[in-house]
């Protein structure tokens, strides 16, 4: 989780202070996620004056004057594999502490919740929908690669390990490059696996709230052709080729 403060200035004896509001992560997430997860939020920060006027994400020395507010929110981690893998009851938790909003439950965890609205004092009365959610993550990966997923491909197979992991959801096995969520293959020994998954370009805003949309960047997504498991999420430069990773043997 990211966390953030305010401050302000008081008791100055001269009516403010003068402050250097400079951050890095402004525009682009500093934390990446691994094996498919996505970023962690931007970093922000704002100096609001008495006039009520903010300025957002400058570098340089400032004048903060008593009862001005300056807020500093720092950029989370990133994830650890694909999203819509996490366990719903753990996702549930996460909302009940207020971790999670339940929009982004299910946008982003594909689980629905039913139950209590979202209030204060009111989010642990809600409960998993457990049919909802499997259908939610059907769609999710139907959503991924332009195609109904089928239901057997849904939930992880038991895949024999190869003790070859170039991943959390990929392994080196007999001369090519397979899905331990599904089994499918992908790529033969010596070919670049990317090029053989669906490739999926969105904002990075795609990835949950506060996370800016700079113009020339995107979200791009590695899926695998069979199962649409996330397998990589990178944050780039749309104009930039894919990051492969290869593996010589």
């Amino acid at each position: 989780m990211s966390h953030e403060y305010a401050i302000t200035a008081h008791g100055t004896g001269t009516g403010a202070i003068n402050i250097v509001m400079r951050a890095k992560g402004l525009a682009v997430p500093m934390s990446l996620g691994i094996f498919g997860g996505l970023p962690g939020c931007t970093v922000s920060t704002t100096l609001t004056g008495l006039d009520g006027t903010t300025v957002s994400d400058q570098w340089g020395t400032f004048e903060l004057a008593e009862g001005a507010v300056q807020r500093i929110r720092f950029g989370g981690s990133g994830g650890y594999g694909d999203p819509i893998e996490r366990d719903p009851e753990r996702v549930l938790k996460d909302v009940a502490q207020g971790l999670v909003s339940p929009g982004a439950a299910e946008s982003v965890y594909g689980v629905l919740l039913r139950g209590a609205s979202n209030t204060a004092g009111a989010r642990s009365a809600f409960a998993v929908d457990t049919e909802a959610t499997s259908r939610r993550r059907r769609e999710l990966r139907a959503e991924r690669i332009g195609r109904d997923v089928s239901a057997d491909r849904c939930t992880r197979r038991d895949i024999p390990r190869s003790g070859r992991p170039l991943g959390e959801y990929l392994q080196y096995n007999n001369g090519s490059i397979e899905c331990t969520w599904c089994g499918e293959r992908l790529a033969a020994a010596g070919e670049r696996w990317k090029d053989r998954a669906v490739r999926r370009e969105t904002p990075t805003s795609a990835a949950g709230p506060l996370r800016e949309t700079p113009n020339d960047m995107v979200l791009r997504q590695f899926h695998c052709p069979g199962c649409a498991t996330l397998l990589d999420t990178e944050v780039t430069l749309a104009a930039d080729p894919p990051l492969y990773d290869q593996v010589r043997l």
